[in-house]
């Protein structure tokens, strides 16, 4: 070959490295010999753009780096592992162009274009555990839940329990029910459903005694008389409420605020009462009605409750009604509770029931005319100082008249266990109570009225505990003999001072 032919051999190989957009070459030229016409094909080089993407979780994205390979049309490339440290996250999508799903060690023929390779990495979901506490109950549910998952369990009481919390955390955050989480009842089995998990999950199940049994409830609806003749629904009664009941000290209805509420429970089952004049009252648990036919408090899941009983009306003044049916219903119900203070007593659509305690205590004195306690001398007269009890909250001690249990226990109507269960087990306990409403520094705020007052279950009569109420004068001075403090049962003068220590009403006495 002369030197002219390898000349021009070079030049065209030199040529063909260049990504010229030269799709075909015609070289005309002359040697020695005869003229000679050649064509030639020169490949064409692209820009294939890897980039490696983080998708985060709020949607965005960031971009971890990028390299580019040039490549001729039909050469066979892999998509190779990206050239930066991904190691803590997981691969989710590789796309051309934005189509396609690809895996790492994949090939594709190059076509006649320019590429994007996209690599799409996410972190990886966390697994949060899952824990709850043990009891009267069967649990189901995983241990561990992905992250973004819905979580699902259920929890099943043992018989003649029903569930009376739940509570759920997650993540350290206390959920609120019908927003962050669903509990749901169907044949006596609670559903719990948290969706979208973000963080370690705690649930915590109370169940108690019921049916046959267990905490004196009554059902979501039930009517409470307050103090003005109007009545409020059981649910939505607080510390606030004037409550009007029924005094047995003195024989004739009382003004009592609200000593202890319990949070909303559900229940498989409830006992349907019926009466003469066609009223109903619905029941959870050991609760009781005054019985006229037994002269005492009742528990209606005793022998000594049945059809034919007249129990106490106190619509207007003391009235009986006839117990005209005693049915067990199988079907959800939410339920409350609620103790007036000193006499435990609310009047619930009409009839006169209580908080079941010690086998009903307030039947321990008896009773006389008008509903009247007829040994409270004996019973009163040794009794517990709030020294004796020092660990007591002193509302508690106050409100439930505890100082009394002395008599209780000397006499061994009650025993030191029994007692000690109520207190540390039921009324002390955060899990089942709502709190009394408290002030900045955590103290309880209390309500301090007199008949004197339009609206004694307005806020602004708060006071804060262990402060000292000066006693007024009245409005009617006419005839005025003293103040009678339903909360103690005692009566004072105009300048007296009283510490508060729970909520009280005093009524104005005339001649």
């Amino acid at each position: 070959m002369n030197k002219k032919s390898i000349f021009l051999y070079f030049v065209l190989a030199v040529l063909s490295f260049f990504p010229f957009n030269l799709r075909t070459v015609h070289a005309y030229f002359s040697v020695e010999s005869s003229p000679v016409v050649n064509q030639l094909s020169i490949a064409e080089f692209y820009t294939d753009t890897y980039t490696y993407n983080l998708l985060n979780r709020d949607g965005t994205v960031t971009k971890l780096g990028e390299k580019v390979v040039l490549t001729k049309v039909g050469d066979t490339v892999n998509m190779d592992a990206p050239n930066v440290n991904v190691s803590s996250y997981t691969l989710s999508s590789i796309t051309i162009n934005g189509s396609g799903s690809y895996s790492i060690g994949d090939t594709y023929t190059q076509p006649s274009n320019d590429l994007s390779i996209v690599y799409t990495y996410e972190v990886p979901l966390q697994t949060f555990s899952v824990t709850h506490n043990t009891g009267d109950f069967t649990y189901s549910g995983n241990s561990t839940v992905l992250e973004g998952n819905t979580y699902t369990a259920t929890v099943t009481p043992n018989n003649n329990y029903t569930l009376t919390d739940g509570t759920v955390t997650m993540g350290g955050r206390s959920l609120t029910e019908g927003t962050d989480y669903s509990m749901s009842l169907s044949n006596g089995v609670y559903t719990f459903r948290i969706p979208n998990v973000s963080g370690d999950i705690e649930i915590t199940i109370t169940v108690t005694q019921s049916g046959g049994g267990g905490v004196p409830c009554l059902a979501e609806g039930t009517e409470v008389l307050l103090w003005n003749g109007t009545t409020k629904k059981i649910e939505d009664i607080t510390y606030n409420d004037l409550l009007k009941v029924w005094n047995h000290d003195k024989g004739t209805y009382g003004y009592e605020y609200a000593g202890w509420i319990e949070k909303k429970g559900t229940a498989a089952s409830y006992i349907e009462v019926t009466f003469s004049d066609g009223n109903k009252l619905k029941f959870v648990g050991d609760h009781s009605i005054f019985s006229k036919t037994h002269n005492k408090y009742v528990n209606i899941n005793s022998d000594e409750f049945n059809v034919g009983d007249e129990v106490i009306n106190l619509r207007d003044g003391i009235q009986t009604v006839t117990v005209t049916d005693i049915k067990k219903v199988n079907k959800n119900i939410h339920y409350y509770h609620v103790i007036s203070s000193r006499y435990f007593n609310l009047i619930t659509n009409d009839i006169l029931t209580t908080y079941e305690i010690y086998g009903n205590v307030s039947n321990f004195m008896g009773f006389g005319d008008n509903l009247k306690w007829l040994n409270t001398e004996e019973v009163r007269s040794d009794m517990f100082t709030y020294e004796d009890l020092p660990y007591m909250d002193h509302y508690l001690f106050k409100v439930f008249r505890l100082e009394e249990t002395k008599y209780l226990l000397n006499r061994g109507l009650v025993s030191q266990e029994e007692f000690d269960d109520l207190y540390q087990n039921y009324l002390l306990n955060n899990d089942k109570k709502v709190k009394p409403p408290t002030n900045d520094d955590d103290k309880y705020l209390w309500m301090v009225t007199t008949s004197d007052d339009d609206n004694p279950s307005d806020a602004s009569h708060q006071m804060v505990d262990g402060s000292e109420y000066t006693v007024p004068e009245p409005n009617n001075t006419d005839g005025f003999t003293a103040w009678y403090n339903h909360s103690d049962n005692k009566y004072y003068q105009p300048g007296d001072v009283i510490t508060v220590d729970s909520s009280m009403y005093l009524e104005a006495i005339y001649e």
